[in-house]
């Protein structure tokens, strides 16, 4: 947690380091506990937010006991490790993206972490980036209608039939066009690159053209912006472009395609930019461009752990 929230320093760094190299047992113990300490302190943290305090507080006895009352983080991730035996909080809301929400379990097509797929449904051709979860939704017997329920896809429509396509809160609808579509956050980005577009999201909506983009969320739509399609659609030919992208979100892209986590433990460093591009294959490359560039260090850790700043 100390590395995750930018508060460890170099001490803690080779403390860790010297209890690993003291054992092999001690690096298989850091591999399997990682994971698991990372995942149950992300739920740890959501069942401490107000909300869940105040739901605790709407079912727990009128008075406790001095040793009770206190929820400590112990407290905390039993109760997480309840409820993913139950299967309730870690099937819902996976943290850190560990492992797939119970909806992108149902889905009807899924691409696991770096894969990529292309499906034609019904005249429909789809473009699946990394994980990617699709779900079909028809109507009178005929799939017109189709369901991002996480991830990316490029979507080509036919001219002679109206696609929908609901991805969060919204959908979009299409004939005769080609459009990229991502949903993650809670956050749907929608990039016209043939033909025209409808996006709807509550009582609002927006048509595109070709090289238009817009953003919608719980929050409503966007204005429309205008965006360069071959960087939009750069992952179809295995490559990723950043143009002045902060390193946060460079770090949440190298997240999408590779297992593991990389974490930054530097906040200042999260706000520099860079400008680069690199192929999806060679994505680990990308930790060692930042290196480079703005002179921080990446240490390795097991289970794909990559602390950075």
């Amino acid at each position: 947690m100390r590395f995750r929230t930018g508060a460890a320093g170099p001490a803690d760094l080779a403390a860790l380091k010297r209890w690993s190299e003291t054992s092999p047992a001690h690096l298989e113990a850091y591999d399997r506990m990682s994971r698991a300490w990372i995942a149950l302190g992300a739920v740890a943290e959501e069942l401490s937010s107000a909300n869940s305090v105040a739901r605790y507080a709407r079912t727990a006895p009128s008075a406790a006991s001095p040793g009770e009352a206190a929820v400590t983080r112990r407290a905390l991730i039993g109760g997480a490790l309840a409820a993913s035996v139950a299967g309730v909080a870690l099937s819902v809301h996976p943290p850190f993206g560990f492992w797939p929400s119970w909806s992108e379990f149902a889905a009807d097509y899924r691409t696991a972490t770096g894969e990529q797929r292309q499906i034609t449904i019904d005249d429909i051709g789809i473009d699946m980036n990394t994980r990617t979860s699709i779900a079909l939704r028809p109507a009178a017997g005929v799939v017109r209608r189709i369901e991002l329920i996480a991830g990316e896809a490029a979507l080509s429509s036919p001219a002679e039939d109206v696609l929908t396509v609901e991805a969060g809160n919204g959908r979009v609808v299409a004939a005769g066009a080609r459009f990229n579509l991502r949903h993650d956050g809670g956050q749907v980005r929608v990039a016209c690159l043939d033909g025209d577009v409808r996006v709807e999201c509550g009582g609002d909506a927006r048509v595109l053209g070709p090289g238009r983009q817009v953003l919608y969320s719980e929050h409503g739509v966007g204005q429309a912006v205008a965006v360069d399609t071959n960087a939009v659609t750069a992952w179809q030919g295995g490559l990723v472009i950043f143009r002045s992208t902060p390193i946060s979100d460079v770090v949440e892209e190298i997240n999408r395609y590779r297992p593991g986590r990389v974490i930054l433990t530097n906040k200042d460093l999260g706000r520099r930019q860079l400008s680069a591009r690199f192929r999806i294959a060679e994505m680990d490359q990308v930790v060692g461009q930042i290196e480079q560039v703005f002179g921080v260090r990446a240490t390795m850790l097991p289970g794909g752990i990559v602390l950075l700043g």
